[in-house]
């Protein structure tokens, strides 16, 4: 009779897949959704979730989904977190592609969504462990969480492994804000450091610029301005699908839109603003290259502003403004512009990345 076989034990890395499976599935889980197209109850909780929790963020909202994926490698499902009937967490999830062929990268611009920073751990792991079994290693996640929140849900990543980003190109982690919710209209203009943006729009009026909103096929002319600056600056234009994506998302949705202004000669500058129900996000902005005397950018900011008060926003978010040492000429222009509206700065939560 020969000598038993010794016990051969699995090594450490071919037990640990299995070993982070069953951590996975062994903790409390929350019910979670995560498709391409949701159902219609489904549908409703997102949106109203996303609209209105505390980080809430127009780069989740179903609406921005073709924007987000018109010319960029990605494919677009939502995630939806509930602790019994109540929903706690929601991330529109872009998947990286090669053609039709998914990619193990994904993330979240601007999210997850959670309406209380607490509920942020549990829905990541919820979330992690969705993409996880679809076959994605490699996750970025950006909560838009702002102020005195920044340290602890930066915390809160660091204790899952999440690391920043640090980018000056990347997304942007400081922006302004300013407050819209004034009775009258006036009032959301007052303010010494406001007083050269007045003057342009009064200005502005007075050589019979006007701003009005544009949808469908008649977002051409924002498309015309975006291409004439890219050129200036030697940049690609702006693909048709992108074209094809504004015209459809601004004609249905309510909470997109495109303003352009004009004069008797021709449209001078537009924006793209996304709403959600604590904000106006300024998104995107082009102008003409023709000369005027006042920013060819406030007067259709001025329109939208507008809008999103009838709608009862209180907020106008400006987007990104350059990081301290940061010498990029592009970013400096885009900010002085901004800072005309409003120098309240905000700094927001970097991106975070880890391997699944």
């Amino acid at each position: 009779m020969g000598r038993p076989k010794p016990l051969v034990f699995p090594s450490i890395v071919e037990f640990w897949p299995l070993a982070y499976i069953y951590i996975l599935y062994t903790l409390p889980v929350l019910s979670t959704v995560l498709r391409s197209r949701l159902s219609p109850e489904d549908e409703a909780a997102y949106d109203t979730f996303v609209a209105t929790a505390r980080g809430a963020s127009f780069a989740q909202l179903r609406d921005y989904a073709p924007l987000a994926t018109s010319d960029r490698p990605f494919g677009a499902s939502f995630f939806l977190a509930r602790d019994g009937a109540r929903v706690v967490g929601a991330a529109l999830v872009l998947r990286s592609r090669l053609g039709l062929v998914p990619l193990p990268f994904a993330q979240v611009e601007r999210g997850p969504v959670v309406d209380d920073p607490s509920a942020l751990p549990e829905v990541l792991a919820a979330l992690r462990r969705a993409l996880y079994v679809r076959g994605v290693a490699r996750l970025a996640v950006m909560p838009y969480f702002a102020g005195d929140d920044v340290g602890g849900v930066e915390s809160a990543l660091a204790a899952q492994r999440f690391a920043p980003v640090d980018d000056p190109a990347g997304a942007h982690v400081r922006t302004l804000r300013m407050p819209i919710s004034a009775k009258a209209e006036a009032d959301v203009y007052a303010g010494s450091h406001r007083k050269t943006l007045r003057y342009e729009l009064k200005h502005a009026k007075k050589l019979g610029v006007t701003s009005e909103r544009v949808r469908g096929a008649a977002t051409s002319s924002m498309i015309e301005l975006w291409n004439e600056t890219m050129q200036a600056q030697g940049k690609n234009q702006r693909s048709h699908a992108f074209t094809r994506a504004l015209a459809d998302v601004t004609a249905s949705s309510e909470r997109i839109a495109c303003f352009v202004a004009r004069d008797a000669e021709r449209p001078l500058g537009g924006v793209i603003v996304v709403r959600t129900d604590r904000r106006l996000h300024l998104v995107h902005g082009a102008t003409s290259g023709l000369r005027r005397p006042f920013s060819k950018m406030s007067p259709p900011l001025e329109a939208a502003i507008a809008w999103a008060r009838e709608h009862g926003v209180p907020e106008l978010d400006l987007g990104g403004i350059p990081r301290d040492g940061d010498t990029d000429a592009k970013r400096a222009a885009i900010a002085d512009f901004k800072f005309g509206f409003s120098k309240d700065e905000v700094r927001l939560v970097r991106e975070h990345v880890r391997w699944l």
